[in-house]
């Protein structure tokens, strides 16, 4: 599923930016007028996608493990790409800036820069972590391995900060370098330790990111927020009808897939439902009252709308996801489950045997990579 994630991340988040940012442009001279590049600011921000309450259902119900993917995979790099096609609209909103076919591609390709620089330097940072605990041997002592962990992870968001590219993405990748090579370091009980208090900590950050979204209506007041309840109205609709990317880019991919590996109709269904806006909306508007490039009276009601937007796809398509997998009987039994296992199993097997794709980069990556990094044995 791997070319389906990127396809749905990067693709499909620009669709949805540049669809919303159409949308908003076009109707909100009825709502609310705004400029092309505010409409394109707020198609950025609100392309982030942020199925917290869906996967978590996901994650406590059977279905079928390649749509748990494609939904985990499409969020965790969706984020990524919509930060920087924020920033890329908030460098055009400079007054320094030109706009010119010159410029616009240079800007363009130096977020896609940003992208790859973090990319390499998160994975790498992982790396690192890897080999120190190769040399260092601290295992009786898995608290300070843990620390370890927290330390390189945290370093990876800062200095991709300090030099202006993705700390989001940076740390992203910092973990899954991390989960690859350095968690065969870990000894047995700081592997235990570091995975329940990632878990208490993600809980942990969810919730306080809900209850700070809960306190943001109150707290919001006094005329810093506007809401504009037809440009909320028209921004709902719009994210829902850019949201269609997802079938656009399933139809395509099963071109390219044999009859047993397509994803169904229902499942598109259900990935296109996955669309819920989250904190990192919200931050970004945040952000986006902060900037002086803009009009305040547009800063505020952006801020307005994308509180209720996060509100609203929260509050009703979370509330409703048991019983859309129900609707679109995406439910397995215990059979199917093991059915739908033993197929992914036959397509890695499939990707490994393939002496031009999968099969070279894990040659290598074990033969050279994890012999550099990995103790001896693991």
């Amino acid at each position: 599923n791997f070319g389906m994630i990127l396809s749905l991340a990067f693709i499909g988040t620009a669709f949805s930016a540049f669809a919303t940012a159409a949308l908003v442009y076009l109707a909100g001279m009825i709502t609310y007028p705004v400029s092309l590049l505010e409409a394109f600011t707020y198609g950025a921000l609100i392309a982030a996608t942020d199925p917290v309450s869906v996967l978590a259902t996901l994650s406590s119900i059977s279905v079928d493990r390649n749509l748990y993917i494609c939904v985990f995979g499409e969020s965790a790099l969706n984020d990524a790409v919509s930060v920087i096609l924020f920033r890329l609209a908030q460098s055009f909103a400079h007054p320094d800036f030109h706009f010119s076919t010159s410029t616009f591609l240079a800007t363009t390709f130096l977020a896609i820069g940003v992208f790859f620089g973090s990319m390499v330097l998160g994975y790498f940072l992982g790396m690192v972590l890897s080999k120190l605990l190769k040399h260092a041997k601290l295992n009786h002592e898995p608290h300070v391995e843990v620390i370890m962990m927290f330390v390189f992870a945290y370093l990876s968001y800062i200095i991709s900060e300090w030099l202006h590219l993705s700390g989001i993405v940076a740390i992203l990748f910092c973990g899954m370098s991390t989960t690859h090579y350095a968690s065969h370091n870990f000894s047995d009980e700081a592997g235990n330790l570091a995975k329940g208090f990632l878990r208490v900590l993600a809980s942990l950050s969810e919730t306080m990111i809900f209850v700070y979204l809960g306190l943001g209506l109150a707290a919001f007041g006094n005329g810093e927020t506007i809401y504009n309840w037809g440009f909320i109205a028209l921004s709902i609709v719009s994210i829902l009808i850019a949201r269609c990317h997802v079938f656009i880019i399933a139809t395509i991919a099963n071109v390219f897939r044999s009859k047993q590996k397509r994803m169904p109709m229902n499942q598109q269904g259900f990935l296109w439902y996955c669309g819920l806006r989250g904190g990192i909306c919200f931050v970004m508007a945040l952000q986006l009252t902060e900037n002086d490039n803009y009009r305040p009276e547009y800063t505020k009601v952006i801020l307005g709308t994308t509180l209720m937007t996060v509100f609203t796809t929260i509050i009703f398509f979370g509330a409703w996801t048991v019983s859309l997998l129900d609707i679109l009987k995406l439910k397995l039994t215990e059979e199917q489950v093991r059915q739908a296992d033993a197929k992914v199993e036959e397509t890695i097997g499939t990707l490994t045997n393939n002496p031009t794709i999968v099969s070279f980069i894990k040659s290598f990556d074990k033969k050279y990579t994890k012999h550099t990094l990995l103790m001896t044995g693991t």
